[in-house]
């Protein structure tokens, strides 16, 4: 018992030691675009037939929620991308910059994807009729999965901004158990490019990575500085510059950790005072508490915890592929072969409870 209560000692301690250096990794995982603020949704379903189209309009059939398939039969898809228009009544809600050039992804380990053809690509703008084979692209096969880019131009055929829906289908045989998988999402190539952040329409922040020094940079709209100062993806300096101040470049922020641990306090920013230490202060707190980081100035810091807020477009849409498996067949009770004492015994109860409820069925009737 000694032992194991040392070892959980030893583990604790461990861990308390490592969590300093996981103090500034904050979020990582990238939130899904809200819907309601996209300027297009996108819908993938599995359908029991082909896409059907009479007199202008489109005939589905959705597969029900229980189909099982089985290994070889032909499963038929379609993605469904609605997008909104830019008017009085449909303010978009996010910038343009944050959508365009997105690429649109279709993956699934269940059937392979083919290319979509031209037939089995359709548009609806507003109120009007379906038309087949009027769309300025659809997507084609990349490797194992299919792909389509949605630059933003003054092209007519460009769906961002106006009331226009797009279908593909597309079919293929299953193979197993799987998953369908649709993604649209605006990547700025960040590290390599700068990082914008919107709030809507309005850029609160940009990120940048300076390749020579191996620094990150978070510059607010006013052009005031955070900067991460890193050694192999740790950080093990954070400094602040005002723009305007009169205390000239980057001031280094000087730290009072806390002794419950975990946490710091700023105590310190270079040689700003007054006034301009408090702005200092709160352009670094807005920093830190906009990306979850914590108040510690050690830690790892990857572009995935700046990319984890990223206002650009990132949606996400599957559905399951079950596959029937065969008849399941329930083994018959066997009389245990152990020996087992209590095994043996629990037989015998079931089978007394038996003959006691065919005594009470046949007084029954025979009343």
């Amino acid at each position: 018992m000694k032992r194991i209560l040392t070892l959980a000692l030893a583990l604790a301690f461990a861990f308390a030691l490592a969590a300093p250096a996981l103090a500034i990794t904050g979020d990582n995982s990238p939130e899904q675009t809200n819907p309601a603020l996209a300027p297009v949704t996108i819908d993938i379903e599995l359908y029991t037939a082909p896409e059907a189209t009479l007199g202008g309009n489109l005939y589905l059939s959705k597969i029900a929620a229980d189909k099982m398939y089985v290994v070889n039969e032909v499963a038929y898809w379609g993605l469904t991308m609605d997008f909104a228009p830019e008017d009085e009544d449909h303010p978009l809600a996010m910038h343009r910059q944050d959508y365009r050039e997105a690429v649109l992804t279709i993956k699934c380990d269940a059937f392979k994807l083919k290319d979509v053809r031209d037939a089995d690509s359709y548009r609806k703008d507003g109120t009007d009729k379906v038309e087949r084979n009027s769309v300025f692209g659809k997507p084609m096969l990349v490797d194992d999965h299919l792909e389509m880019n949605f630059p933003f131009n003054n092209n007519k055929n460009n769906p961002w901004e106006k009331d226009r829906t797009l279908y593909f289908f597309g079919e293929g045989v299953v193979t197993g158990k799987g998953v369908l998988k649709a993604e649209l999402k605006k990547s700025y190539g960040f590290p390599d490019t700068t990082l914008p952040i919107f709030n809507g329409e309005d850029r609160i922040y940009r990120v940048l990575f300076n390749e020579n020094q191996g620094d990150y940079h978070v510059i607010d709209e006013d052009e005031n500085r955070v900067r991460f100062f890193m050694d192999e993806d740790e950080v093990f300096r954070i400094s602040v510059r005002l723009e305007g101040a009169s205390v000239a470049g980057f001031q280094e922020v000087e730290f009072k950790k806390l002794p419950s641990g975990g946490s710091s306090v700023v105590m310190k920013i270079g040689d700003f005072e007054g006034d301009e230490f408090d702005e200092a202060k709160k352009v670094y707190e807005g920093v830190m508490k906009f990306f979850g980081f914590n108040y510690d100035a050690e830690g790892y810091l990857l572009p995935k915890h700046f990319l984890a807020k990223s206002s650009a477009l990132n949606l996400k849409d599957e559905v399951a592929v079950n596959v029937y498996t065969g008849a399941i067949v329930l083994p018959g009770p066997d009389v245990p072969k152990t020996g087992d004492a209590a095994t043996v015994f629990g037989f015998v109860m079931i089978a007394l409870a038996l003959v006691a409820a065919g005594v009470v069925v046949s007084r029954r009737i025979r009343a």
